[in-house]
């Protein structure tokens, strides 16, 4: 056994020795620290016109846009709501173009969703609610099917599509109307749009 304890002992002290006692140089740049302020905070509720929950809505926050003169640079980040309809984010003072999802299937609920953009500093609170519209369809001959193709458009009247370096989808609302009996000179159907300005279209 000493003869194997020997050799051990002889190269720790060699290893002590290359480290040294004195104090070792390295080369450990020094470590600067930046202290940031919190970011404001962005508290959304989302609620039917009804007053229920968009429990299963999400809110898309598009960033790329910050980078002046960039394309497609940056990132999108996403907001869910709680159980009460609430979706909370903290956000860099800006601007940025905002998606809202109702999650309602649109077949069957007929709810859109919503093109805006939100302008941030300080904390803040927002509600989105949606309102209801009625529609009724008339036709000269009767049809079995019908189809609602409903766009969002910009205080001009044209479509809202955003920016090249922050894209967006002018149709909120793409639903297909249940026709009673299948065979019908008239139909009548509703549907819940969150507040702005729409075009529609009746196939």
């Amino acid at each position: 056994m000493k003869r194997v304890l020997y050799p051990c002992l002889a190269a720790l002290c060699s290893l002590s020795a290359a480290c040294g006692s004195n104090g070792a140089n390295t080369n450990l740049k020094t470590v600067f620290f930046r202290s940031m302020a919190n970011a404001p905070v962005a508290t959304l509720t989302l609620q039917r016109q009804n007053g229920t929950p968009l429990t299963k809505a999400s809110v898309q926050f598009d960033t790329r846009a910050t980078f002046d003169g960039w394309l497609r640079v940056g990132r999108t980040s996403t907001a869910t709501p709680n159980a009460s309809g609430i979706a909370s984010i903290a956000l860099t003072q800006g601007s940025y173009p905002m998606t809202i999802a109702s999650g309602v299937p649109a077949s069957t609920a007929l709810v859109g969703s919503l093109n805006d953009s939100l302008s941030i500093s300080a904390d803040v609170n927002l509600t989105y609610q949606t309102s209801q519209q009625s529609w009724t369809v008339n036709s000269p001959v009767p049809f079995s099917s019908l189809r609602a193709v409903i766009y969002q458009v910009d205080g001009n009247g044209k479509a809202m599509v955003g920016t090249t370096s922050a894209p967006i989808d002018p149709i909120v609302l793409d639903a297909t109307p249940a026709v009673s009996g299948g065979n019908a000179t008239q139909a009548t159907f509703t549907t819940e749009l969150f507040k702005g300005s729409y075009r529609a279209m009746i196939f």
